[in-house]
């Protein structure tokens, strides 16, 4: 493991910028804070609500981890108190810090109830079950009001894409034929398309160059 946050370091109130981390937000509203009354560990997490548009509170992927790994491996903690909504929105972004949300940005968020990620925009994406048009079964979710484990591999050199969410891999949502960037940016907040506002935390954020798991 290249880099662990738990936020414990953190004084609770309005998240500041400090060491790899920074604040990105668009639309009147937006909050990001460090939230002592509710954790995945310890006393602290981060809370995240959007505002207008988005709110994210972005790691530098390099002075996390003194470098940007080819295959980039990220595991969150997350916790939202509403169910998954139907409409688009994001939770989590990787892209550079020199073309923010241009490229092959990734954002993996929410779609029909269930996780979804893009790339590139509209150009690439994927369900948690890719089926749903034609089953209307329901794919890989949070449950609110409960800490979920996202775990991410995003390898631009293969490339190759994987999502597990509580230690259990989301067959519908690898691949190996999306284009991915060197990603030295990764954002975690949230970014609003559809649906209504809603508060989000994070917990125990880490990064590294293997398979990190849900302990």
């Amino acid at each position: 493991m290249a880099f662990c946050e738990d936020f414990e370091s953190h004084a609770p109130g309005a998240a500041e910028a400090s060491g790899p981390w920074s604040l990105s937000t668009n639309g009147d509203g937006a909050t990001i804070e460090i939230d002592s009354t509710t954790a995945h560990s310890g006393k602290s997490s981060l809370k995240v609500r959007a505002g207008g548009f988005n709110a994210f509170y972005v790691l530098n992927v390099a002075a996390a981890a003194a470098t940007v790994p080819t295959a980039l491996h990220v595991r969150a903690y997350v916790r939202i108190t509403e169910p998954m909504a139907g409409g688009h929105n994001t939770y989590i972004a990787a892209d550079t810090l020199a073309m923010p949300g241009q490229g092959n940005a990734f954002k993996i968020g929410e779609m029909n109830a269930m996780l979804m990620y893009n790339v590139g925009g509209d150009a690439h994406a994927a369900l948690a079950n890719d089926d749903f048009y034609t089953d209307q079964l329901p794919g890989a979710a949070f449950t609110s009001s409960e800490w979920g484990c996202l775990e991410l591999a995003l390898d631009h050199g293969k490339p190759e894409i994987s999502v597990s969410l509580n230690g259990v891999v989301i067959p519908d949502m690898h691949h190996t034929d999306f284009p991915l960037d060197a990603y030295d940016a990764l954002r975690f907040g949230f970014e609003k398309y559809a649906g209504p506002m809603r508060d989000i935390w994070y917990d125990d954020i880490a990064i590294g160059t293997a398979p990190i798991g849900c302990k």
